[in-house]
């Protein structure tokens, strides 16, 4: 595999930035990083130069997303990974967690068997595990998630999936309310698999509660949508994700899902270090208008909103660039914030920062490049996969 050296840009971290920076990758790995290269450093490696006007930056890590490019987990074929491999980084998405939906216990297991076992290609968008988004949700906050199977939470059923998944779960979405979920929850610690609080109707009495059994940091699954709202008298899960520090909330910022002012607030509240940027994208995206399937359901797509017939938000067709330039717009995010919500703060989750999420030595070399505020190059383990022209 190639060295080289890229020098020039403006490099982010979640911590901090420089200018006229440079980055060396040797064998798809960050081997140094620092400021202001000289020609007698590196001597004989391949040399890249970027305008200092460009920023380099960690690449994305999509905790929620279904699918897209005419492709969804639950397909449960070689080719979702494939495709979702070599179409992501067109958004800047350099690894991602896979996300079932709830369905048959037959369905799900094949899904998560074919997850575990594919095969990574070199120079693409990584897979870094599976997050399990049902079946433990509530009914009255189930969103477009199948009614027909639902569970409450098991470990018995959680265990069997894990078997399946060879382990590779690394993310469960729990309506905490639910008999069973402390146990759960409890199990999932144990194991290092982050509970995520989500399609939950629990009170904020309830969440705290669930919270205080085990002293860990948890997610949340797409803030505001699929869980009780924020009310002055009954905060409800919204009222714990926006005042207190173990809580991490994913946002999608697409402009329909959650609105501007309801963006703005959770920035202002709880800040980047406790946002995550998701996509929650099903397998429309990519691929315009038009009716498509999620979860054995008919999902119609118009003006960049997928819905049920129903009219139910059905995941999204957004693309995580989109929602970094959304994100910037509402809010006024800094380099250094996107850097967290988009990367960072998802690794943190994952327990993978000593590879993923930042631009530091001995890290993956995952990295994107922007230029007058628009993503022009994805890097995939030291591979350069997307160049925009």
């Amino acid at each position: 595999m190639e060295s080289f050296i890229i020098h020039g840009p403006t490099i982010i971290d979640h911590r901090s930035a420089w200018s006229n920076g440079y980055i060396y990758v040797k064998q798809g790995k960050i081997a140094d990083v620092g400021q202001d290269l000289t020609s007698k450093q590196f001597k004989g490696v391949k040399r890249y130069h970027l305008s200092e006007s460009s920023f380099l930056l960690p690449g994305f890590i999509d905790l929620h997303i279904h699918g897209g490019y005419g492709v969804d987990v639950m397909d449960g074929t070689d080719k979702v990974y494939a495709r979702l491999g070599k179409r992501l980084p067109e958004e800047g998405t350099t690894s991602y967690v896979a996300t079932t939906i709830t369905s048959s216990v037959e369905q799900t297991s094949r899904a998560l068997h074919k997850a575990a076992t594919y095969k990574e290609e070199n120079g693409a968008a990584t897979m870094l595990g599976i997050h399990l988004e049902g079946p433990f949700l509530s009914e009255s906050k189930r969103g477009a998630q199948p009614s027909a199977h639902l569970q409450l939470p098991s470990v018995t059923q959680y265990e069997t999936f894990q078997r399946f998944a060879k382990g590779k779960i690394k993310i469960i979405t729990l309506a905490p309310e639910l008999a069973g979920a402390t146990e759960l929850h409890k199990q999932l610690q144990k194991e290092n698999v982050r509970t995520s609080v989500g399609h939950s109707n629990a009170t904020y009495d309830e969440v705290l509660t669930f919270l205080e059994q085990e002293e860990c940091d948890v997610n949340v699954t797409h803030l505001f949508n699929g869980m009780s709202g924020l009310h002055h008298r009954e905060p409800g899960v919204v009222g714990v994700a926006l005042s207190h520090d173990r809580l991490i909330s994913e946002l999608i910022v697409d402009g329909h899902h959650v609105h501007e002012g309801a963006i703005r607030g959770a920035y202002r509240a709880i800040g980047a270090k406790q946002l995550i940027l998701i996509t929650d994208a099903m397998r429309a995206k990519g691929m315009g208008d038009g009716n498509y399937e999620l979860g054995g359901q008919q999902v119609i797509v118009s003006n960049g909103q997928a819905r049920l017939e129903d009219g139910t938000l059905a995941g999204s067709v957004l693309k995580m660039n989109d929602a970094v330039d959304k994100m910037r717009s509402i809010t006024g995010a800094t380099w250094q914030e996107i850097v967290r919500m988009t990367s960072y703060n998802a690794a943190k989750s994952l327990q993978i920062t000593k590879k993923k999420g930042r631009i530091a030595k001995n890290c993956d070399a995952d990295f994107v490049v922007y230029q007058n505020d628009q993503l022009t190059e994805t890097w995939c383990g030291g591979h350069r996969v997307y160049k925009r022209h």
